[in-house]
């Protein structure tokens, strides 16, 4: 059986091909959250935390923060005071109602072939938020991610050398980008595609009613900035459980 995209793309060269999604990116964003939400003592779980530089600039906010990924390898790079577990995001490993809030960040979302799965994140991170719980939820946005699409690029990061190629099926709704990788210390270059299902802003709403949330506010970039669904980069969402 053929293992998932996202189990092959999240390895040890993730950090330095995404160099570019900083720490001020992060700090940025947390800053934002801290002025909507109260976050000293909050228990704040990160979903997809990759790293866990946005649960460092979180918890520099005061919260006490948890992490889940997939990926080992990236695991493995969050530091020592890191609190994490390795887990898929479908099935979360906590009991119902612990966290006060809870992240998805950088579009980590849409992995999944089907909506019923991607939605199913969704309604895991509702079950495991307390009745007054909030999520901070940020995914790219449509309009200005599909008419900036760069169909090949190429550059040099470090050791590292990547080939991308990107596309989008109107009809499945994938946005998919193939990756060839290659570094002098490797014989052979490392090759995937990623595959993203995309949601428009209105689908994401609609996801997240669906899941049993209501909208509190809509920002379209870290700095909470108002959003313009033709350009904003981002749909960052702060949600609340709707009852």
């Amino acid at each position: 059986m053929t293992e998932p995209w996202y189990e092959r793309a999240f390895g040890s060269h993730y950090p330095a091909i995404y160099a570019h999604r900083n720490d001020e990116e992060a700090a940025a964003l947390a800053k934002t959250l801290a002025n909507a939400v109260p976050l000293p003592g909050a228990d704040v779980l990160d979903v997809a935390c990759g790293g866990g530089r946005h649960m460092a600039a979180i918890g520099r906010q005061g919260a006490r923060t948890f992490g889940l990924d997939l990926s080992l390898a990236l695991l493995r790079t969050v530091p020592e005071t890191g609190r994490v577990a390795r887990g898929d995001m479908r099935s979360l490993p906590f009991r119902s109602g612990t966290f006060d809030g809870a992240c998805n960040l950088f579009t980590s979302f849409g992995y999944f072939p089907t909506r019923t799965e991607n939605d199913s994140v969704l309604r895991e991170v509702r079950r495991v938020l307390k009745p007054d719980g909030w999520f901070l939820f940020d995914y790219l946005n449509e309009a200005p991610t599909l008419a900036g699409l760069v169909p090949r690029s190429e550059r040099t990061l470090g050791q590292y050398h990547l080939d991308e190629c990107r596309s989008y099926d109107r009809d499945t709704r994938i946005l998919r980008k193939t990756v060839v990788l290659t570094s002098p210390g490797e014989k052979d270059p490392l090759e995937w595609a990623e595959e993203l299902l995309l949601y428009s802003p209105e689908e994401l709403r609609e996801a997240a009613a669906g899941a049993g949330f209501r909208e509190r506010t809509i920002w379209g970039g870290y700095d909470g900035n108002a959003f313009d669904v033709n350009e904003s980069d981002r749909v960052v969402l702060l949600l609340e459980p709707a009852s």
